[in-house]
């Protein structure tokens, strides 16, 4: 039953502490460029050293091209200047299209210094309980102490001060342990490092209330009855 409580909370309340309230307009994936081409004979040998030949295309500007000799005077897309005869290349183009892909650039908006933040997820702690079991003539045997790693989920909500500083409440409950339960509630204060950065490290300061009962600690009982004569 916790662990359904934990996955429709977390799909509910995904992470929105720092979330960006602005969505980005959508640019265009690809675009287009325009040059003029030609495709040049090259040669390769493979891997049982045989040559073969193949073309390659050349991106630039085709400067001039002599009808009757078939040369063509070629600036290619570094600046170069290139010369080929008519037996160099197998075909060049005008202004041909290349579709090419933009690289996708991320545009943060500016940080929240405002208004309400709310959050939930998973925490770990560890507790150590001390139970007051002291070893005397009558109780011979028991657990003086015990330790904890609650797996819980937890939830905070705050408003901001500044860009620093954020209060809140701040709530957690243990999920894991059919033999014990754990809960603390109570107020909250975050500082926030570098307030003109979207993304900042923060240290927070809690006060809370906290609550643990378990049931599986037990001790034993000496069956030898004491009374005042020994």
């Amino acid at each position: 039953m916790k662990l359904t409580f934990v996955f429709i909370t977390l799909a509910l309340f995904h992470t929105a502490l720092f979330a960006q309230n602005d969505s980005l307009t959508k640019e265009p994936n690809n675009s287009i460029e325009i040059y003029d081409v030609v495709a040049v004979y090259k040669e390769t040998t493979d891997g049982r050293g045989r040559k073969r030949q193949y073309t390659s295309e050349l991106k630039g500007e085709i400067l001039k091209y002599d009808e009757t000799t078939g040369l063509i005077t070629f600036q290619g897309k570094d600046g170069r200047i290139y010369s080929f005869r008519s037996g160099d290349y197998k075909y060049f183009q005008y202004n041909k299209e290349f579709i090419s892909k933009k690289k996708k650039s991320t545009v943060l908006n500016p940080r929240k210094n405002s208004g309400y933040a709310l959050s939930a997820g998973l925490s770990a702690g560890f507790l150590n309980i001390p139970t007051g079991f002291k070893i005397d003539e009558n109780y011979v045997g028991g657990t003086t102490a015990g330790f904890e790693i609650p797996i819980c989920l937890k939830a905070t909500i705050g408003k901001y001060i500044n860009k620093n500083s954020l209060v809140g409440l701040t709530a957690e409950y243990s999920l894991f342990g059919s033999e014990s339960n754990y809960f603390n509630a109570g107020a909250r204060y975050q500082y926030l490092y570098n307030p003109d950065k979207n993304a900042s490290f923060y240290f927070p300061v809690e006060l809370k209330f906290s609550h643990y009962k378990a049931d599986y600690y037990s001790y034993q009982y000496n069956d030898t009855l004491f009374t005042d004569n020994g």
